[in-house]
């Protein structure tokens, strides 16, 4: 008898975080329409795509979907491109952390003293 060598599997996929791919699930699903096993692989492909955990917890829908597949119709894929670049812009105008300038002790230059302006018609006539 001849020993066959059994082959080994590798997993090089890499896991999308199942966290990320839970808040997903649990901010569009009706809790109880969840269909683990299917909700979990598409929003591992959503989480793939948008991998920004923030821009799902700023991605607000008005009602709540009976399953994820919604999102791999093209009205779906369409709400996610428009949100998501909604995001991106919204990030990009968001004032980034200021850098904290010293000012100096020493003076440059002498104090500026404003004349005083006694009337209306000086003002006019003064050049």
């Amino acid at each position: 008898m001849m020993m066959m060598k059994k082959k080994t599997v590798s997993k090089k996929k890499k896991a999308v975080n199942v966290g990320l791919r839970k808040l997903i699930i649990s901010r569009f699903v009706e809790a109880t329409k969840i269909n683990w096993p299917r909700d979990m692989k598409i929003a591992a492909t959503l989480a793939k795509k948008y991998p920004n955990g923030d821009f799902w917890t700023s991605f607000i829908l008005d009602y709540e979907l009976p399953s994820l597949a919604f999102f791999r119709g093209k009205k779906g894929m369409d709400l996610l491109e428009y949100k998501h670049k909604e995001f991106e812009k919204r990030e990009k105008m968001a004032p980034s952390k200021k850098k904290e300038v010293k000012m100096s002790e020493d003076k440059i230059g002498a104090d500026y003293k404003p004349q005083k302006i006694r009337s209306m018609k000086t003002f006019l006539t003064d050049d």
